[in-house]
């Protein structure tokens, strides 16, 4: 594994209306967890050359939790790509 980190998506749903006392507006902001897509997502990972000495980069993909399983899948359209 050369990397876990933890990648989380929130939406984020704001709310502007006057205080009950007129001294301005109030924000109110509302978070909900994404955990589904509509649409494909591009995630990029930089890794130094260091980093991947002596790896199979054709082997290297994101793996996700699978929170009902508790499995850690990979995600069958992640590949590596060597960009420059």
């Amino acid at each position: 594994m050369l990397r876990l980190f933890e990648l989380n998506a929130n939406y984020i749903d704001s709310y502007t209306y006057p205080s009950s006392n007129n001294t301005g507006n109030i924000t109110v902001n509302r978070y909900e967890e994404v955990n589904r897509f509509e649409k494909d997502i591009k995630i990029t990972i930089n890794h130094t050359p260091e980093e991947l000495r002596g790896l199979d980069v054709d082997s290297l993909c994101l793996y996700y939790l699978d929170e009902d399983s508790k499995r850690w899948p990979f995600s069958p359209k992640s590949a590596y790509h060597l960009i420059g």
